[in-house]
């Protein structure tokens, strides 16, 4: 356990930063703005309409399923809404660190997590309820997954 700590305590200082700006300005963003809503409005139409929505428009579909399963899960407060995003971003903090430390070095992890957790749009966006927390995620560990292919 202590060599554990040892070894990521950098990150979880990172994580700790990272999560008390994200909460903190996941609590005074105030109410949904448009695109949350339509996020949310058309995440908890009925199956049938859902589906075709989720066929015609632009926004990504795994998102707005994703969403609706989170809403079944914590009901429609705004704030637990949004919580999802939050998560997603810390993921991705973590993911980084990982990847960046196998992939560079370790002082290269501490750089680029302390960027990204510090990173004024990423603190933004992990407290929106739509997809870009969850894109970015979803980013990295498709660049973590190609690094892996490539390297054997």
């Amino acid at each position: 356990m202590k060599n554990w700590l040892n070894k990521y305590y950098p990150l979880l200082i990172i994580l700790f930063i990272a999560s008390i700006l994200r909460i903190n300005l996941l609590f005074v963003r105030g109410t949904f703005w448009f695109d949350e809503i339509f996020s949310f409005h058309f995440s908890q139409l009925p199956w049938g309409q859902a589906l075709k929505y989720w066929w015609l428009e632009t926004n990504p579909p795994f998102h707005t399923f994703f969403l609706r399963f989170w809403v079944y899960l914590t009901g429609d407060n705004e704030l637990l809404i949004r919580l999802s995003s939050l998560i997603f971003a810390l993921i991705t903090i973590i993911l980084l660190y990982y990847w960046a430390e196998k992939s560079f070095s370790r002082q290269t992890a501490i750089i680029s997590t302390s960027l990204l957790s510090l990173s004024g749009i990423h603190l933004f966006v992990s407290t929106e309820a739509r997809a870009y927390s969850l894109l970015v995620l979803l980013s990295l560990i498709s660049m973590v997954f190609y690094q892996k292919l490539i390297s054997t």
